[in-house]
């Protein structure tokens, strides 16, 4: 690399100056605003959300639920205009689902598929939302501090099932809280010896239209 005296610059010297370089952008740079997503005031379209353990440990609980949306149709988003090429507005949008617990293994809250307020954000076209899937968290007080566990499904399927060992240990001894182990139904029937399936509990995400289920 040459200076403007004609001097060379060790070429030892650019990466540390292209790093700084970075770092000084980044720290300039603003964080993105919240998206001014709104829910529907007026939501129709109800859903049951149901989630069911069987021979779980002592205590499980769903600590959190929610539903997630999609745009679908990204036009209604702004141009991307950035260096980096990154659309910072998000194309998802996610609600809680306040669950309630109706037993000592079932636990139901509802969800709207509406439950997005369509309309023009940015000043574009309208945007329209679908909804993507629908999950839930579970946790034990034995298990609280170190894992968890997800359990998700979509419109299509409707409903899911995970399997986890009742003998619930943490992944690493740091700190840190990491989802636990699951076997999807098929890995389940597949991997798992009928002599050792005791050692499991299930648990069991379903969805429901609500004028269907009455």
């Amino acid at each position: 690399m040459t200076l403007l005296d004609g001097s060379a610059q060790p070429a030892q010297h650019v990466l540390p100056l292209l790093a700084l370089t970075a770092v000084l952008v980044a720290c300039g740079r603003k964080e993105p605003p919240a998206p001014p997503y709104e829910a529907n005031p007026a939501p129709t379209e109800a859903y049951d959300v149901v989630v069911s353990v069987q021979d779980a440990p002592s205590g499980i609980y769903v600590s959190s639920a929610s539903v997630t949306y999609r745009i679908t149709n990204e036009d209604c988003l702004p141009p991307i205009r950035n260096f980096e090429g990154i659309r910072y507005e998000p194309a998802r949008h996610k609600l809680k689902i306040p669950m309630q617990r109706i037993s000592a293994g079932y636990f139901k809250g509802i969800y709207f598929a509406d439950g997005m307020l369509e309309r023009s954000y940015y000043g574009r076209s309208e945007c329209r939302w679908s909804v993507q899937f629908v999950g839930a968290t579970l946790r034990t007080p034995a298990s609280k501090d170190y894992t968890y566990f997800n359990v998700s499904t979509d419109p299509d399927a409707s409903s899911e099932t995970r399997y986890a060992l009742k003998d619930i240990r943490p992944w690493k001894d740091d700190g840190e809280i990491y989802p636990a182990r699951d076997w999807s139904q098929w890995m389940f029937d597949k991997e798992v010896p009928t002599a050792n399936r005791d050692d499991f509990f299930s648990f069991t995400i379903s969805t429901k239209r609500r004028n269907d289920a009455q």
